[in-house]
């Protein structure tokens, strides 16, 4: 499907390039359902990502405290199910 607005896209010549700058570099075509793709996560350079993020000391701590409960559990089944021998 070919809409005016595309036909005008295409037919135009392509945009000045960005220059300098961070994040997706700037598109190589006029294509308008084209977008270029943003990089997940914040910026590059951008500390407070890590500071009140999944990725913050405190969380991670979180995690491998819960982490070696689990695996205590884990192991106290384990051998409680070996207590009681086959079923």
């Amino acid at each position: 499907m070919t809409t005016p607005i595309i036909i005008a896209a295409t037919a135009r010549k392509p945009r000045r390039r960005k220059t300098g700058g961070q994040g997706a570099p700037a598109a190589r075509n006029n294509y308008l359902a084209q977008a270029p793709k943003k990089p997940a996560g914040a910026r590059p350079g951008n500390r407070n990502a890590w500071k009140h993020g999944g990725y913050s000391t405190q969380t991670r701590a979180t995690r491998a405290e819960i982490a070696l409960r689990v695996d205590t559990l884990l192991r106290t089944i384990d051998a409680a199910l070996a207590m009681l021998g086959p079923q």
